[in-house]
């Protein structure tokens, strides 16, 4: 029996002092068009207040974990790739914002091709010269 459910997207988000993007990061991921994914999202040893914020989230698909005393990124990944429970995986960094059907588009990828291993996303970007910027930017491919 294959001990990963099926057709589930595993996603991870590790943050350590990250609450001023962390909650953009986390609503793009509950906006999903893909409903069946679960998120992993560990505290590295925050002081910001962002372990108040995971613990006032309401979705059973989201679970939190923390290190009391930062660990590290190497860390937090090991930690919580140990606990993902999905046939895929996705990583979202504290800062990242989804496209509402990136899962979506990348299972059906992974799905479609057996010799597919790793899908990879063109990247948009709203920091320019290191400023913050209102427009997007979308990187080559």
């Amino acid at each position: 029996m294959n001990p990963y459910e099926s057709g589930l997207t595993s996603v991870m988000t590790c943050t350590a002092d990250m609450i001023e993007s962390l909650p953009t990061t986390i609503e793009s991921v509950l906006g999903q068009s893909h409903p069946h994914w679960e998120l992993l999202v560990l505290d590295d040893g925050s002081t910001d207040g962002t372990w108040e914020y995971l613990k006032e989230i309401q979705d059973n698909r989201v679970r939190i974990f923390r290190f009391e005393k930062r660990q590290g990124l190497t860390a937090a990944r090991n930690f919580l790739l140990a606990r993902c429970r999905g046939e895929f995986l996705s990583i979202a960094d504290a800062d990242d914002c989804l496209a509402s059907t990136k899962i979506e588009r990348h299972a059906e990828i992974l799905r479609s091709c057996a010799r597919v291993g790793m899908v990879w996303g063109r990247s948009l970007i709203q920091k320019k010269n290191g400023e913050e910027s209102d427009s997007w930017t979308l990187l080559p491919p």
